[in-house]
Formats: structure tokens, sequence, C-alpha cells
């Protein structure tokens, strides 16, 4: 296989520039000062370039420091002490944190506080309040955080295999030579010293010096460099650089052919391999950028929340609330400002996105990615398979001493003339002087046979249109090749031109030459026409210097003609031209044999060749004395190029992260001036580089201070060798280097890759770091969004990376880059809206503690409002589309351009959210009065947050008081049975007033409750009877109705007396019932209601049973009286002042005369029911009820407190 054909040869192209360039740039980089650093860590020891002096040693000399016996290898005593001294042959797992602790990391992020505060506030609340709508709101804010944690740990486990994969590169087994034996023995046991022996389809299980190894012999590098080209292995020393010699097989390498014989020099950890994994192991992740926001919303909105919150405690101060009363507004407050869906909101839009992402053949391992890559300033991208096909192919042929275009991606049509004698030769020779062929199975379409095994279907074309991505399409060449990639190319370049099956039929093979580093050229002999009377055809190709300099004469219009000085310029020209062009250039040449002398029957001879070679200075005086026929010189055809050429869809990528202000750095191993030239066609490079300004100055003449000089300096690009930088270059040396904005880092290792990264993150760049090899993964590790390639790339990367490309496509990363800005601006509305949100939640508090204005909201309505009605609008916020300009904004600024900005807060806060709560607050106000609650009643009946659970009393002026429409029974079973609506069971029956007296029997209230406006009535004022009664609440297990110890267990908080009623009554406040209410929809919904053998928020009831509860406590009331006369002193009783200036308070004694007293201010207690009940009448006038309570059958009212804050007075 000729040299220039592989990886390893391809950087010592002949070109002279070449040569001058990178020794200019070599010694440019010692001529500058870098400071050094101390290596802090393991990891940035790993980072150091690898140091090796073996492979420049000669095998004595490296038994003798390895103390090993080149003949019998290891003593199993001395392996055994090796062992013990530095350890098995393995890779040394990181420290691991436990499960459990990367767990509680997961429910304890800074959001994850947040709502833990907010939920342990609720769980107060409850304590303070006994509500269990707070406790309720609690668990579920701890549900959220268990729930999205819980989500978030499990995604996150998936990178923790990246050891194991490491690990499955080990073989389980190899064959060493130890005491003189060839033995099998497990992989982990090898030490430094040991002889190996490998064969094709092995792993190489340390990194081992060649020593012997057949002329075949190759190691497949791909899962270390990511290179997919298998390179020839050598004894010999090639190289000083000891991942560019020949003489060396790394740790997990693959041997795909061939045989030979090493000694290992490195094991586990201090292998190449093992410098990596630790690099890739060690090397810490940054916090993406959307976690970065997040915590900055947080912290926004704790404080938000927490400055609102005292603000409302010192407006209740100044209000004279009471202190508990007061901090339970303040928790509610900031819990309301806790945007519990967030969590839930940022997880969906991720998924959205990643869901898109899978669309486009990008798999999206951590969500957060997609954001990420929308963030993205800088791409550091790969070059083979990720900018290229992966796939060699010829770009140019040159005959006739001229260039002409092939058909590839870099010229889409071929200028080249079929009928050309110049041409048929030169597409001869590269078909019959090859080895390749296409794969027989890869011309069928795989099918399944009778016998369930895979048989061929139908014949494929030999070309055919493949989709590249993003609306590309190519026409490549459907089948599979084996053999060597330059060969392939040029296989598939001439077989539509002449099938190379029959071209070689034709040309049947007589001897051949194969490929060596020493000749560097394949040649081969044919029979032409497999006719007996042509002559003999001799066709040869290798690299162009050794072609041409075997040639004497050249091939034009298909005629020889010699080959002159001008006519050998015009070839190196070209040969220069496309190698400044980053394409692997071969040279084809022939030579028809004098038939004479060479018959058909001729006996050729390869060992000592007898045929004419164009060698020049032959040494006669060697052994076997050469053939002077081999000094008869050739005929030279032309010149092939080939190239991995770009994909289609890249130059169009290219430019639009471009547009987007987002900078494509090309990191690649391959050659400087590959590299350079693939960036200029791909679009990474535009503009000339220093040495390309240095070169045009020369050629013009000029010097500096010249007219028309240009200064070097301002060259805007950039190409820098990898043996340019280190982990010592100075940080002034990457500031000059990064301010570049086109920029080719050539020839570079893993750890300059990952210090590269390092180094653009410096500058506080979003990177994102495409790879396919394990020398990838610590640089994707590193990267802000790593993506690794799911075609070429390795077990490792894909382990390391955050996102795969499925289709190795680099259009496919600006698709990522356009979704994760989508999301970021989607994330921006769904936080907006969320905002505004907590203004409404928030303006009932306002009022509710500012004008006592009953609270529109419950807390268990506010979490419905932030996890149901908020969170799903959020969602549907991802669903947005892309702005027009999306793709023309430079990349946000993490340091400025924030996910909640001030301005953001404002629209959200004074414009929408103000908006939400005036329309809410008017529905809120419209909907009640509708009710028969008119706005202007709605002020001092907040507190204590009775509205809607205690019945209302009211003064009205005019109206009517009316019957349900249905039947109405009074007395000890106390239900209501009214009609749906209306007339269901005969029109309602009204009159002007409820009765003048008390009604006889206890009754307050009247058949005729509700109330109508009609003929303009309206309501004057409304207040709440005082609670001033307190009881004991054990809860019994069963409820006995005719047991008054249930009623009293039954009744957990004050309750409002049977007096209480009376003074409101006595002020002309009557139980107030809107008709409307009863007439509304959600009166048999039983809003209004309540099942009686559960506590809760009662009202108006339909159809149920005897055993009622009203406000938390029975159907019927406690009673305060004494068996005293009325003329002394009632102790029983709480007087407190109120807005009349006294209590009235009406009283019966046991011959059931009712008495109204007045009580002055005693105390602000509530009486405390005890164990003694014989002081207590009942209010009816009949026995005394000693050792019971006192009951009367009667639907319970509440209280409130008035303006003063005090409790005890009847009317509140």
């Amino acid at each position: 296989m000729p040299e220039s054909t592989t990886r390893d040869s391809h950087p010592r192209l002949s070109s002279a520039d070449i040569v001058a360039v990178t020794t200019e740039m070599r010694l440019r980089q010692q001529g500058r000062k870098n400071r050094a650093a101390k290596p802090k860590d393991e990891s940035d020891d790993a980072k150091r370039e690898l140091v090796m002096e073996e492979h420049k040693q000669s095998p004595a000399e490296i038994f003798a420091d390895l103390g090993s016996d080149p003949i019998n290898g290891m003593t199993q005593h001395d392996v055994q002490g090796r062992i013990e001294s530095e350890g098995l042959n393995r890779l040394t797992p990181p420290k691991q944190t436990p499960e459990i602790v990367k767990y509680f990391r997961e429910l304890t992020g800074l959001f994850s506080l947040l709502l833990w505060v907010g939920g342990a506030l609720c769980i107060i609340i409850y304590g303070l309040q006994g509500d269990p709508n707070n406790l309720y709101l609690g668990i579920v804010l701890f549900l959220v955080v268990i729930i999205t944690g819980t989500f978030s740990y499990f995604q996150n486990a998936k990178s923790s295999n990246l050891m194991e994969s490491f690990k499955q590169m080990m073989p389980t087994v190899t064959t060493v030579v130890r005491e003189g034996k060839s033995q099998k023995v497990d992989a982990t046991q090898l030490v430094r010293g040991d002889i190996i022996l490998l064969k094709g389809g092995d792993k190489v299980p340390a990194d081992i010096r060649v020593l012997e190894c057949s002329d075949d012999l190759t190691v497949d590098n791909s899962c270390l460099t990511g290179e997919p080209e298998p390179l020839k292995r050598v004894p010999d020393c090639t190289d000083e650089n000891p991942l560019e010699t020949k003489n060396l097989c790394f740790f997990g390498t693959f041997i795909p052919q061939g045989s030979g014989k090493g000694v290992v020099l490195r094991v586990g950890d201090k292998t190449v391999m093992g410098r990596i994994a630790k690099l890739a192991t060690t090397t810490g992740q940054n916090m993406t950028p959307i976690a970065r926001e997040i915590n900055h919303f947080v912290h926004i909105i704790a404080v938000v929340a927490v400055v609102i919150g005292v603000i409302f405690f010192i407006i209740g101060i100044f209000l004279k609330t009471d202190y508990v009363t007061n901090v339970v507004f303040m928790i509610g407050i900031i819990v309301a400002n806790v945007p519990e869906g967030l969590l839930a909101t940022v997880t969906v839009c991720l998924s959205l996105a990643a869901n898109r992402m899978a669309h486009k053949s990008v798999l999206v391992k951590n969500l957060e990615g997609v954001e990420t890559l929308g963030s993205t300033s800088c791409i550091c991208s790969d070059k083979t398979g990720t900018l290229t096909q992966n796939v060699m192919t010829v770009a140019h042929v040159v005959y006739d001493n001229k260039i002409f275009d092939a058909e590839c991606s870099i010229t889409p049509v071929g200028n080249y003339d079929l009928n050309s004698p110049s041409f048929q030769a030169l597409q001869r020779c590269a078909t019959i002087c090859n080895n390749a062929v296409f794969d027989e199975d890869s011309k069928y379409e795989k099918a399944v046979g009778s016998d369930g095994l895979t048989a061929r279907g139908k014949r494929k074309p030999f070309k055919e249109t493949v989709s590249m991505g993003n609306g590309f399409t190519m026409e490549k060449v459907a089948w599979d090749t084996i053999g060597d990639a330059s060969e392939s190319a040029m296989i598939k370049f001439c077989h539509d031109k002449k099938d190379i099956i029959e071209y070689r039929e034709e040309n049947a093979k007589i001897k051949e030459v194969p490929f060596n580093s020493k000749n560097k050229y394949q040649l081969s002999l044919h029979k032409q026409d497999n006719d007996d009377s042509k002559p003999i055809l001799m066709v040869m190709k290798g690299a162009p210097e050794r072609i041409t300099a075997r040639c004497g004469s050249v091939l034009i219009g298909g005629e020889e003609v010699p080959m002159t000085p001008e006519r050998l310029a015009e070839v190196e020209a070209a040969q220069l031209n496309l190698s400044k062009k980053g394409m692997r250039v071969l040279g084809f040449a022939q030579k028809i044999l004098d038939p004479v002398i060479y018959p058909a029957n001729y006996d050729f001879s390869t060992d000592n060749p007898n045929f004419p070679l164009g060698e020049k200075d032959v040494d006669y005086e060697m052994t076997p004395k050469p053939d002077p026929k081999i000094e008869e010189s050739l005929c030279f055809i032309g010149l092939m190029a080939l190239i991995d050429p770009p994909r289609p869809e890249v130059p169009i990528a290219v430019a639009k992260c471009k547009t987007a202000g987002i900078r494509v750095i090309m990191v690649t191993g391959d050659h400087p001036v590959t590299a350079k030239a693939i960036a200029h066609k791909v679009g990474i490079l535009w503009g000339p580089t220093c040495e390309d300004i240095e070169e045009e100055n020369q050629e013009r003449g000029l010097n500096e201070g010249d007219n028309g000089w240009i200064d070097p300096k301002t060259a805007p690009a950039i190409v820098v060798p990898g043996w340019t930088i280190s982990m010592d270059t100075s940080v002034e040396e990457w500031d000059r280097i990064l301010d570049h904005r086109q920029i080719v880092f050539a020839r570079t290792s893993p750890q300059q890759k990952l210090i590269i990264v390092e180094n653009c993150q410096r500058r506080k760049e979003i990177v994102a770091v495409t790879g396919d090899g394990v020398n990838d993964s610590p640089a994707l590790k590193k990267a802000d969004i790593g993506i690794a390639m799911g075609v070429m790339g390795s077990a490792v990367s894909k382990e390391a990376a955050d996102m795969i490309l499925l289709d190795d496509n680099f259009a496919s990363i600006v698709c990522g880059v356009e979704e994760g800005r989508i999301i970021f601006d989607n994330l921006k509305k769904s936080i907006a809206y969320a905002l505004a949100a907590n203004i409404p939640e928030l303006v009932p508090f306002l009022l509710y503690a500012t004008v006592r204005l009953p609270l529109p909201l419950t807390t268990v309505l506010m979490l419905l409002i932030c996890l149901g009605t908020d969170m799903i609008p959020s969602i549907a916020m991802a669903y947005e589309g892309a702005e027009n300009d999306i793709m023309l904004r430079a990349p946000r600024n993490a340091e400025f351009d924030h996910l909640v900005t001030k301005k953001l807060v404002f629209f959200a806060y004074a414009l929408v959210g103000i908006i939400e709560a005036g329309a809410g607050m008017f529905t809120f106000l419209a909907v009640m009065n509708d009710y028969g609650y008119a706005p202007k009643i709605l002020p001092n009946l907040g507190f204590y947050d009775r509205f809607g659970k205690q019945v209302l009393w009211c003064q009205t002026e005019g109206g009517r008081f009316c019957t349900a429409g249905g039947k109405f029974k009074k007395g000890d079973d106390f239900v209501f049975l009214g009609a749906a609506t209306g007339n269901a069971e005969g029109s309602p029956d009204c009159q002007d007033e409820y009765d003048d007296t008390i009604p006889s029997g206890g009754d307050i209230f009247d058949a005729h409750i509700f109330y109508d406006p009609t003929g303009g009535g309206k309501v004057i004022e409304c207040q709440f009877p005082l609670q001033n009664l307190d009881t004991e609440a054990n809860k019994p297990t069963d409820f006995d109705r005719t047991n008054p110890k249930t009623f009293e267990s039954y009744t957990p908080t004050p309750v409002v007396s049977f007096q209480s009623m009376e003074a409101a009554w006595l002020n002309g406040y009557r139980p107030y019932y809107p008709m409307a209410s009863r007439r509304s929809s959600f009166f048999d919904m039983k809003w209004f209601a309540y099942e009686t053998t559960q506590t809760g928020p009662p009202g108006l009831v339909t159809s149920i049973s005897d055993e009622i509860f009203s406000s938390f406590q029975p159907l019927s009331v406690w009673a305060i009286t004494d068996n005293t006369t009325l003329g002394g002193e009632v102790s029983a009783l709480v007087g407190a002042r109120d807005a009349f200036g006294a209590t009235e308070v009406t009283a019966v004694d046991a011959a059931g005369k009712r008495t109204t007293t007045k009580f002055l201010l005693s105390d602000d207690k509530s009486y405390k029911v005890g164990k003694s009940f014989d002081k207590i009448k009942k209010v009816d006038g009949s026995n005394p009820c000693s050792g019971e309570q006192c009951l009367l059958d009667y639907h319970a009212g509440f209280t409130r407190r008035d303006d003063d804050g005090k409790a005890g007075d009847a009317m509140g």
C-alpha cells in the first residue's frame, strides 16, 4: 500500500512550502517565553503531553531498562514482585460518591430548597391555624421536589458508566512469553517487561514496543483517535513523537490484520489510554447555563417573596392585626410567590425540544444540554466524519499536464474528457494497479430466506441519492468496498465508467510488487486484452515525487513525449497546487514492454527485478547484482488527488453559525495543511493566515516599510499545530491565539484538546465540543455541551457526551443551537406568564389584610392555579416557534442576558399582573353581586375566614323574605327540603319581614329565610355574631345525637352562643340568605352545603340528615344562662364592649321569662363549658338540664371581630 495513501505518512508531504511553514511555526513557538505551572493534581499531570523515549531506544536498551530477558521474557517471581510494587494492569476507578448522596444532592438544589422552605412554612401555618388545606399544600410541595429530584437523579445516573466503557476495552486474556514458554494469561496480570504475541483480531492489552512483525501488521486506532483508517506498524522508530511513530501499539486499540511480537512498556493507569481515562473521569463539568439561570431566578424570587411578605407583615402591624394572623399572612404570601410548577415546566420544555431533536437524528442524553447548545458561543469541531464525509474521494485528476475536476461535494460536476486517450490510460492504471474490491454482499439488499437466515434480495444500483440532512441530498456509491481507503476511492471513481471486474479480467495480472515503506510505490504487470500477441503492460502508482523521478517521458494527448524540465515543472506545480489544498496526491506511470525482450512467457522476477523501473544511480556492486533493465525509464500518465470531502450541508451550517455570532473552531489530529484546506472549503477560515501574508509579501518582494507591505500580525486567521501548545503555554499566548475569529488547531492530542476547551471557557465562552474517539472524552466531559458521533463514535465518547449525532452531521448541531435558543425564549415567556400570576394571587391577600375583603382564593385554589392553570399554559409556551431573528442574534452573554431580567419582572408584575388582578377582582365582585352580596357589604367581612362558612346577619330595608319554594320543617328535625330551583314544589311564599318577636320554642329562623330585594329592597349593613363560647373537642368514635357530650366533643373551636344571636336580632340583624344564591347552580352542587358526618365549611343545605354540623358545631347551639335570678351577677356570660357601647343579651329563666340585660365589659375570655352543667338551663324554659348541656334546635352562626380587633362583643 503506498505510503501516501496512509494517514501516518500524509503529514510528510514533499512540498517545500509546507516544510517551511511548519518549521517556522515551530521555531517561533520555541522562541516564546511560556509561563510554567506546577500540576495541581493528578488531572493536571494527565494534561501534560506524553513523554516516552522507549520508541527511540534499541531493543537491547529497552530490555535492560525493564529488567527482562529478550528471549525468555519475565520469570514468575519477577512478575509477582512487579505486580506487588506496581499493581495490576487495570484502570483504577475514581472515588465513587454514594448513590444516596447523589440522590440527596438532586433534592437539595437551590430551587428545591426554596420549595422545601415553602412546604415547611405551609406546615407551620397548619400548626398555627389547623387548616388541613395548608397541610395538603405543604405535602404537595414536598412531592414536587421529590418527583423532580428523582427524575433528575435517574437522568444523570446514565453518565456514571464512563469507567465501565473504558474497562470494556481491556481484553480478557493475552498470549505472553514467560520463562521461555508461550502461555495465555489474564490481561490484568501483565507487567512491564512482558513479551506478548499479537495476531489479527486481538485487542492490544497494554502499551507495547513492536519488536517483530509481519509486513501486513496494522493497528486500528479509531477507538483512540477517531480516525478509522488502520495504520501500518514496523519495528523501527519513524517519528520522535511517540503518538506518531510506527513502532508502538497502545492499550485498547485493535489489530485488524497481521501478527507481531512486542514488549510491554506501560500498564494500567500509566498507559496512554489510562491517562485519557483519568482525565475523562476526573474532569469536572461546569454547571449548565440553564441551571445557573434557574439559580439566579430563585435568588430573585426568594428576595421578592420575602420582601413582599415583610411589607404585608408591617401593614398588618399598622392595622393592629394580631401577631399570629400577621405571621400566617406573611407565610402565605411567601408561599404564593414560589413558582411550584417551574421545575416541571422547564423539564417539559427541555423534553419537547429533545423529542424535536430526535427527529433530526440527534439523541439528547442530558436535557439541559439542549438549552446549553443554544447559548453556545464557540463550537470546537472535529474534522473527520463531522465536517467531512469520512469517505476518501477522488476530487481531481491530472492528465496532459492539466488539472481536471472529478465529481464530489467540492466539485459536483466533473470536466474531464472520458474519450481522452490520456484519461483512459490513467483510468486503466488506477483500476488494475489496485487491490481494492467491492463487497459482493453490499451489492444486494438484505432479505430473509426461507430458512430464516439473511439472504440476498434485490440488486442495488451502483449509485444512489442519499439525504445528508437539512434537505441536502447527494449521489453516493451504494456498494461497500474491501481494501485500502485510497484504492477504494479510485475504484469508486472508475467503476461507473467501466466495470472494474471486466477491466481486470481483460488485463490479467502477471506479477505484482506490493507497496513498501522503502520504495513507496506499487507496481503490477498485466496482459493487454488477455492477448499474448500484445505487449505486456507494466503500471505503477505511488508518491508523486517517486513516480516522476522514474519517468523519462509523459503522456500528452495519448502520445509519449519527452519529460522536459518545463513539463516536469508543470507536473510539480500541479502536485503542489493540490497538496496545498490538503489533498492526498498519487502519481501514475506505465511502460509498454518490448515484446521482443519481454515475450508472453518471460519470467519476471520481483525479488531481483528484471524489467524497467526507472531506477537511477544503481549500485551494481550489490548482492545480488541488479539487472540493468531496471534503469529503463517509464512514462508518466498523470495524478489523482484524493480528499475526504466536506459534507455538502456543512458550509451553509458554518455560515449560519457565523451569522448567529458563533465561532467554529476546527480541532483535528490531521496535518495543518489538510486541516487548513478543509477549513477554507467549509468556511471556518476565509481570510489569510500570518504565513499566507508573509508568503504574499515575499512573492511581491516587499519588506516591512515598503508600500503595499502587509503586517502579518493583522492576519484574521490562524492555524495552530499541536506541538506549539501545551499546559505550560502562557495565558497571554492563549489570548493572542483565541483573539482570532478564524482558528484551526491541527495535530492535537487529547490533552491539548482539553486545554483548548478550558482556555475558551476561561474567556467566558460557552463551548460545545464534538468528538468521536476515546481521546476526545476528556474534552467532551469538560465542555459545556459534549457532542459525540453516533456512527463513528466510540462507546467511551458516547458515554462522556451530553448528546449524540446519530448521523454524524454537523448541520444537526446548528439545528440544536436554534432549538436551544427557542427554549430560552420560550422559558422567558413561560416565566413571565408564571410571575404575572403572582399579582392576582397577592392582590386578594392585600385586600384581605387592608380592607378585610373576604378571600376569593384559598390555599388549595392557589395550589391548583400554580400546578394546574398556570403550569399548563406555561408548558404550552414550549410549543412556540422560533422568532424571525433567532439565528441573527449574537449568543447571549451569560453575565448580563439572564432568564429573568428587570424588564421581564416589570412586564410581568407591573403590566400583565395588574391587568390580570384587575380582571380577576372585577369578576369576583361581579359574581358576588350577582349572588346577592353587593361589593359595598364585603369590606370588613374577611377576618377569621368566616365568609361562606358562617351565617351572615344583615340589616335590610325593603324587599321581602321568602321560602325556598318547597317544604320547610321546623323543630328538633330542622332540615331544609327545598326544591332545586324556584317553583318545583310550589311558588315561594314571601312576606315583608321576619316575625317581630323571637319565635317560641327557641327557633330564631323563620320559614321565610331567603331575602329577595325585589321592589327596591337593599342591604344596609352585615355582621357576624360573636363566637363567645369554647368547648372541649375530644372527637368521640361514635356520633350520638341523643348524647349532649357528643356535641361538645364534636365542637373543636369557639362557637356562637344563643345569646350572641339574640343580641344581633335585637339590633335589627337577621340571618341573610340572598334569594339569588338559592337560585344559583352552585346551591344544588352543595357549594353552600356540607354533609353531617364530617367537619368542614358548612352553609346552606339541601336534604341532609338530622346530624347537621354548621360552622364546625352541631345544628343546635350552646346557650349561656344561670340558675339564679337575673338580677344578680351573671358570671357565665362574657361581656365585651361593642359598636353599641354595651352588649344586649336576652336570657331565659326556669319559668320561661325572657329578660334583656346589658352587660358592661368584664374580660376578653370566652366561657369554657366544663364538667358541671348544673347552672345551665334549657333555653325553651323547660326543666333544668342538670348533668347535660342545654341545646337549642337551631342553625348556628359564626362571628367576626370588630374594628378594634378585640373579641367578645355579641355583634363582633
